[in-house]
């Protein structure tokens, strides 16, 4: 299963390479749509071993867009300090990570599994409406 997901993501990254130059903001939002559509997806036909795959690949490909894009709009909110937008970037990712983990423990320890999934939908939601919701535009580092 983590191979579907890395090749998804692979290939994601692939067409974002050739997307994010263009529309990094775009192609944020497509990816997130992505994550979202793929997420609820999980939770209707997550349950056979066929709609796992289909998530996954969805998954894997929108969060490949996801990621390099969001890179991409870090590095052109500082295109002058390259290093210090990384650093920002990396600390903000891992973050995100760790606290990702100990509430996922925390909500599957008291409500489920499932409900991680449906905290990831809420999240992935906000997210979108939040990024198609601010009016400025990240400028691509390819065009800067």
């Amino acid at each position: 299963m983590l191979i579907i997901f890395g090749i998804g993501g692979a290939v994601g990254d692939f067409v974002a390479g050739h997307t994010v130059g263009k529309n990094p903001r775009g192609t944020f939002v497509v990816g997130g749509v992505g994550l979202f559509t793929a997420l609820l997806s999980l939770l209707t036909i997550g349950d056979g071993k066929a709609g796992v795959i289909i998530t996954l690949i969805l998954w894997g490909l929108s969060f490949g867009a996801v990621q390099l894009s969001q890179v991409d709009m870090s590095l052109a909110a500082a295109p002058e300090t390259f290093e210090a937008a990384m650093s920002l970037n990396t600390t903000a990712y891992n973050t995100s990570i760790a606290l990702g983990a100990l509430l996922g423990g925390l909500f599957a320890d008291d409500m489920g599994v499932t409900s991680d999934v449906r905290f990831g939908v809420a999240l992935t939601g906000a997210s979108l409406l939040l990024r198609v919701g601010t009016g400025r535009k990240a400028t691509s580092t390819a065009s800067a």
